[in-house]
């Protein structure tokens, strides 16, 4: 079961910086109805940008935040835009759900499987985004993705799923990288989806769930299963050299975490998840 104690109690023992960073609030994005990405110009926000966007020129911290009225931060956080743009702030960073994984040496790794439920993507993508661009890494990547779909139907507007889908790609097909989209929203049949300038394909239609699939790429209508996550570890005699991350809603995390360490052949110290809530 979740624990019920707050983020704070639950992530007391993670590492944290010792000082307080000042940081300007200089863009926001509003990319649906309830998600705002903020970027910060250098309670418990999760970073979407990657180490090497601090690096630059104009760097920056981008956070990804959900519209929670009763949460103070996120309430200030989700102003308009024109009241709070500009304002200076105090950050902290800390935590240690990170890539490279801690005590793990990447070169042994030949496979990282990313397990993600609506805003647990958020440090999902960011770590996604540093291997792919920014890491040495040459082993597979794989995500698992499960989102409410919007009611219009477009599965551009589902968070970070153009961001994903360039980052993915990028590498040719036999680079082994792939993720699956998991929409959860009641399915209503719609034309053939576009992401990007890529349209997918119908392969299977059962009773009331379609299919969709690309290169690097598949969109499925139906909540994921613990079959899924089996599929995504590959074969038992590999998963040896597998890291799982894992970022969603409590019960999600607490049930995909357990059967990913239940599961033949894997290391339970090569599971990670992030307990964001």
């Amino acid at each position: 079961m979740a624990s019920k104690m707050s983020h704070e109690e639950r992530t007391a023992a993670d590492r944290r910086e010792p000082g307080m960073y000042t940081v300007v609030l200089s863009k926001i994005e509003q990319v649906n109805q309830n998600i705002r990405v903020s970027n910060f110009y250098t309670g418990g926000f999760t970073i979407t940008s990657t180490p090497n966007d601090l690096m630059k020129s104009n760097p920056y911290l981008g956070l990804a935040i959900q519209h929670s009225p009763k949460n103070p931060p996120a309430a200030w956080l989700w102003q308009e835009e024109e009241k709070i743009l500009g304002t200076d702030l105090q950050v902290r960073v800390g935590g240690s759900f990170v890539w490279p994984p801690p005590g793990i040496d990447t070169d042994k790794v030949q496979k990282v499987v990313f397990v993600a439920g609506g805003v647990g993507i958020n440090p999902l993508i960011s770590i996604i985004t540093h291997i792919i661009l920014h890491s040495d890494y040459k082993g597979q990547i794989e995500l698992l993705y499960s989102s409410r779909k919007g009611a219009s139907g477009n599965i551009s507007s589902i968070l970070f799923m153009n961001r994903i889908h360039d980052l993915f790609e990028r590498d040719p097909p036999q680079s082994g990288h792939h993720y699956t989209v998991f929409c959860t929203y009641p399915f209503t049949l719609h034309p053939t989806p576009r992401i990007g300038e890529t349209r997918l394909n119908v392969i299977r239609e059962r009773s009331k769930d379609l299919q969709y699939i690309g290169e690097h790429q598949t969109i499925e209508f139906r909540r994921f299963e613990e079959k899924d996550l089996e599929i995504a570890l590959g074969p038992v005699a590999e998963r040896g050299s597998i890291v799982a991350y894992v970022c969603g809603p409590p019960k999600m995390t607490d049930w995909a975490v357990d059967v990913l360490k239940r599961s033949e052949g894997m290391k339970q110290e090569r599971v990670l998840c992030e307990k964001w809530w």
